[in-house]
């Protein structure tokens, strides 16, 4: 990925991790048995891989600004 597409993944990951939780924060889901639990399951883990892929992204993100500014200005 390069430049702004990098930074909207970031952002569309960080706003699908949201609510991804945010469902899982549900009262029918969060203490739900069968499909609502499986609902809230899917709700909590899928956040909390969305968190993951953002802060790998956020990473990649910082190690290019870091050697964008190592390497010499070009004529």
């Amino acid at each position: 990925m390069r430049g702004r597409q990098l930074y909207v993944a970031m952002a569309g990951l960080l706003v699908l991790g949201a609510v991804l939780i945010g469902i899982s924060g549900i009262p029918r889901f969060k203490d739900g048995d069968g499909l609502d639990g499986v609902i809230g399951g899917i709700g909590w883990f899928g956040g909390l891989l969305c968190i993951l892929a953002f802060l790998v992204l956020a990473a990649i993100a910082v190690v290019r600004a870091v050697r964008g500014r190592r390497e010499p200005a070009r004529a």
